[in-house]
């Protein structure tokens, strides 16, 4: 029988010496942020970047899965016969996602459409439920109408939104983190006068 106990991490970290790190952090914001700048204009070509990106993730994973499938003793969680099977079914994605990139990205963008469309319906239904209870739930209704009204534009240009969306999506993710982390930066050279 196999126990696990858990483990205490304790940080400590000196704010005043983080702040002198600003200029990294600055550094890493304004890479990031035109790194996102580039992601949405040339949308395609991330949309590409990130999917063979995954492609080669769901690969390495699929191969290490086989190998302890093969190597590996039986675990608590997967015997060797599972991680081998887990293993096959990741490299045969890779495969989809690095042989047919723009098929991947457009089955994805389908798929991010319907999680979209369900996830605003649920946000708007959070919201009338909420207000029923008295509860300050003001931004699901705009979260919801978004989220609804993105699916709607993904799903009425599919399969062409399929060449686009997961550039932009990932370009506009880049871009809010550098904006953050350039934020942080500045405010931590200020708090160092």
């Amino acid at each position: 029988m196999m126990t696990m106990q858990n483990a205490t991490v304790e940080l400590k970290i000196d704010p005043k010496e983080l702040a002198k790190s600003w200029r990294l952090f600055l550094g890493l914001g304004l890479f990031m942020s035109l790194l996102g700048m580039a992601g949405i204009v040339f949308s395609v070509a991330m949309t590409l970047t990130t999917v063979l990106f995954f492609g080669f993730l769901l690969l390495f994973g699929g191969v290490a899965l086989v190998v302890t499938g093969f190597k590996g003793g039986d675990s608590p969680l997967l015997s060797k016969k599972a991680h081998f099977w887990l293993g096959f079914f990741y490299i045969l994605m890779a495969l989809i996602f690095l042989l047919d990139p723009f098929g991947a990205a457009v089955g994805m963008t389908l798929l991010a459409a319907i999680w979209l469309g369900v996830l605003g319906v649920g946000r708007m239904m959070q919201y009338f439920s909420g207000k029923k209870a008295g509860l300050p739930v003001k931004g699901r209704l705009l979260q919801g109408v978004l989220n609804l009204l993105l699916a709607l534009v993904l799903v009425f240009s599919w399969p062409i939104s399929g060449l686009w969306a997961i550039g932009i999506f990932v370009g506009v993710e880049l871009l809010i983190q550098g904006s953050l982390l350039t934020s942080a930066a500045l405010l931590m050279r200020k708090s160092l006068t």
